[in-house]
This record gives structure tokens, sequence and C-alpha cells, in this order.
């Protein structure tokens, strides 16, 4: 029985402390010079991505309830963000779908968040490719996506 005790900034733990970190930081970025949350954030760039959908689709999307999703909306719809609309006999469905103010203003964000990223690998001396590559592999295997080659240890662009 190995008795080291486990580090909290190696292997999967360090992995979600460090996600953890890019969040709270990213919310302390958006709250400060955007007014935005980064959780609110979150729904708008994912209506970037895929465009306007069911408030359903859009709680999937996002790996949250209806119920969460619903109450994250009006503060986003009474900003002019996004726009919620009942869809005609579909029930209580309804579409949500970014305005031009919401698409700026999360072009805006991005943009905002990427540089603060950028600075921190610099920092940090981690390429961004290196990075990439690694999210990459591991997101692949995930979603039952072999790896089309091996790393090797000479690989230049991977640290060990």
């Amino acid at each position: 029985m190995n008795s080291q005790p486990v580090s909290a900034r190696r292997g999967a733990y360090g992995l979600h402390v460090l996600v953890s970190r890019l969040d709270r930081n990213a919310d302390r970025i958006l709250r400060a010079e955007l007014d935005l949350t980064y959780s609110r954030f979150l729904i708008l760039l994912a209506l970037r991505r895929i465009g306007a959908v069911t408030q359903r689709v859009l709680a999937e999307e996002l790996g949250l309830s209806e119920p969460a999703v619903s109450r994250s909306l009006s503060p986003l719809v009474e900003r002019g963000l996004l726009t919620v609309e009942v869809i005609a006999g579909q029930g209580h469905r309804r579409s949500v779908a970014l305005t031009a103010a919401g698409l700026t203003l999360v072009d805006k964000a991005s943009e905002r968040l990427e540089t603060a990223f950028e600075v921190l690998l610099a920092a940090a001396g981690v390429t961004s490719i290196e990075l990439d590559r690694s999210t990459e592999r591991l997101l692949d295997t995930l979603d039952g996506v072999p790896p089309a080659q091996p790393l090797t240890f000479d690989d230049p662009l991977t640290t060990y």
C-alpha cells in the first residue's frame, strides 16, 4: 500500500484544481470588466457555437437542468443579450437565440479570456500547441477515438 499522500497538483485531481481556478479567474475577469458571470458567459458561448435552439437542447448542451437554465436566461434577456420565444404549437417549448448585442458581448468576452489564458501559458512556459495536443488526445480518448499515433519521448512538442 502506498503511504504517500496524494498531491493536489498531480493527475486527475490536479487537473480539477487547475480547471476550477481557471473558471474562478474567468468569472472574476468577466464580472469586473463586462458585468457578466462566467456561468452566463457559458450560456452565450453555447448559443454562439450551436445557434438558436430550444431551451431543452441548450440545457442538455450545458449539462444543466431546464429549470436552472430558465433561471439564468431572464437576466440575459433583460440585458438584451438574447431572446426567448414560445414556439407556436409546441406546448411550453421555448426557442433561445443570441441578439446582436449578445453576439458582440460573447465575442468580446471570449477574446478577453483567450488573451488572459495566453498570458498564463506564456508565464508558465507552456505553448498552446503543447496544451492543445494533449487536450485533443484526452478528449478524443473520452469520445472513443483512438489516438492517431502514440506520443514518444523524443517528441519536441511534448514535455514529460
